[in-house]
């Protein structure tokens, strides 16, 4: 590991721009509401890449492959160089802070590195410490759980739910912040609505497998249409208050719904293949079966065809199926989705487009027959 004194060199001239940062720069307050938090240890560089190896992961909403772009490491954060370990921060998609490692330390305030050179405790700790808090950081944001649901006053609107899946009774402040956002399958936001945070909190104790609620905007239902939308709640409580066991932090939700008259099951969107007119035309049949994994929120992920077929109509599923969404779940699964790709030459009558076999299979027609005009 790199010693403090170097350390400290390094940081020296990043100081001032780091303090004058107005965003949270110690360790311990960041944690809270971070996405990912991490320790990891410096691999290589590959070109503008830095590369490094996960220890261990406290927090993580989602696989973390610890790649940092050179132009986005701060000087702040010491020299990425071999023997480098320290805690990633990440709020958003790329890394927000870096808290180095040195001699079983850990500078858990960059802002601070002036009066770690004075040898003052409050910008270094033990890293044995810092480990103990973070795991605790991590318990306690596991023990809140938020979803988003058809709320039980009105099924036509939305309700916010926190569930205490700890073992203690924790204080939630249901008059925290929380921003309410509107998606399309696509990724195009179609609404966004913050609710600021009440100056009075409005806590309620939730006892280990209780739950309390906040009815959502009504707004929302509005850009509820047949097409799949993915409401997105972030909830945010920046103060612990002074209620016993507090809970504070930020938690997201996501939820893929529909209008009432769309299908019910473990499907909510699962738009079939195009028959391709290559394909079509030499009229090439059967079936393409291809493997997903079905994340907790119900997207797909590492979709890859199993047993395929010629001329366009792998890629065709393939971009069927990364579309699919399906019913949140605890777990992430596995599950094969196959298409029966059939042509009909009858003219008299013309089959729908596809039809739905099952959940997780269906058949798509394709018309090869070559019509004429009628002339009496």
């Amino acid at each position: 590991m790199p010693s403090k004194i170097l350390l400290l060199v390094v940081l020296g001239l990043a100081n001032l721009a780091a303090a004058a940062r107005a965003e949270p720069a110690s360790l311990f307050e960041i944690a809270p509401f971070c996405r990912s938090l991490l320790k990891a240890r410096f691999v290589e560089q590959r070109g503008d890449t830095l590369i490094f190896e996960v220890e261990r992961i406290y927090v993580a909403d989602e696989p973390v492959k610890l790649l940092v772009p050179v132009s986005r490491w701060r000087p702040a954060w010491g020299q990425a160089r071999e023997g480098f370990e320290g805690f990633f921060a990440y709020r958003n998609a790329e890394v927000d802070a870096v808290f180095p490692i040195a001699e079983d330390e850990v500078l858990i305030d960059s802002a601070g590195a002036t009066s770690a050179k004075e040898g003052l405790p409050s910008s270094w700790a033990p890293l044995a410490e810092v480990e103990a808090k973070l795991a605790e950081v991590a318990r306690r944001r596991d023990a809140l759980a938020l979803t988003i649901s058809r709320s039980d006053r009105d099924p036509q609107e939305y309700q916010v739910v926190f569930t205490n899946h700890g073992s203690e009774p924790i204080a939630v402040n249901r008059g925290g912040r929380l921003e309410y956002r509107v998606f399309d399958a696509r990724g195009k936001l179609l609404f966004r609505k913050v609710e600021p945070g009440r100056q009075a909190p409005d806590s309620v104790e939730l006892q280990p497998g209780e739950s309390t609620s906040v009815e959502a905007p009504a707004q929302l239902q509005a850009h509820v249409t047949e097409e799949p939308v993915q409401i997105k709640v972030i909830y945010a409580n920046p103060q612990a208050g002074n209620e016993p066991s507090p809970w504070y932090g930020k938690q997201e939700a996501h939820l893929w719904t529909f209008q009432e008259s769309l299908r019910s099951g473990p499907v909510l969107h699962g738009p079939a293949p195009s028959y391709t007119e290559l394909a079509r035309r030499a009229r090439v049949e059967g079936e393409v079966r291809v493997s997903v994994a079905i994340l907790p929120s119900g997207e797909v992920a590492n979709a890859f065809v199993l047993a395929g077929q010629p001329m366009g109509l792998d890629a065709a599923s393939l971009e069927a199926v990364n579309q699919w969404r399906f019913a949140p779940s605890e777990t992430k699964r596995e599950q094969e989705i196959v298409f029966e790709f059939k042509t009909a030459g009858d003219c008299d009558s013309e089959p729908p487009p596809f039809e739905r076999l099952g959940d997780y299979r269906l058949r798509i027609w394709g018309q090869t027959c070559l019509r004429t005009e009628r002339y009496p």
